[in-house]
């Protein structure tokens, strides 16, 4: 998918991705990435509502639709990553989170849909806040250096795009 966006702007850090490797299997830790890859706080839910606000902006506010492409670009990279965890830690990489014990199936419902520019830019810098403080958690909760350290920088990834965001943000409303 080439873009406009991608000629004049950076939507990740300029750090290279860790390898996918993990200690051994591990159900607990697949259940934590799981919300990260596709709960209500997730590279999915980030995924659709980035393209479906594309859409909406794209023909009056060219610049914001743009860069909200370009990161959901990164996101999908992410989702690519934490696929791939998950299949290390031997869980297979289905769209969904677990809430106790039962998996529950991710579904549009978990998006945010907003239709004015304001509002999306809010609730984006919100979620992506919500997503660093979530990853923090799990990097907590998680005993293994290699899925910590695929953690941490995705988490650089996502303050990028919160800079972006918030740039955005006062450009157009300050």
């Amino acid at each position: 998918m080439q873009g406009k966006y991608q000629h004049n702007k950076s939507y990740k850090a300029d750090l290279p991705y860790p390898q996918v490797e993990v200690g051994k299997p591990n159900d607990e830790y697949a259940k934590l990435i799981y919300e990260d890859y596709a709960g209500r706080v997730s590279e999915l839910t980030a995924i659709t509502q980035y393209v479906q606000q594309n859409v909406l902006l794209q023909k009056e506010y060219e610049e914001v639709a743009n860069d909200l492409l370009g990161i959901a670009e990164v996101e999908m990279h992410h989702l690519k990553i934490l696929a791939e965890v998950l299949v290390a830690l031997g869980a297979k990489p289905k769209y969904g989170a677990y809430t106790g014990q039962q998996f529950k199936y991710w579904n549009a419902s978990m998006d945010r849909y907003a239709d004015t520019l304001m509002i999306i830019i809010k609730n984006s810098i919100e979620d992506e806040n919500e997503m660093v403080t979530q990853y923090n958690d799990h990097i907590k909760l998680i005993q293994d250096k290699n899925i910590q350290e695929i953690l941490r920088r995705i988490v650089q990834d996502e303050e990028v795009h919160i800079g972006i965001l918030t740039a955005l943000y006062h450009k157009y409303f300050r």
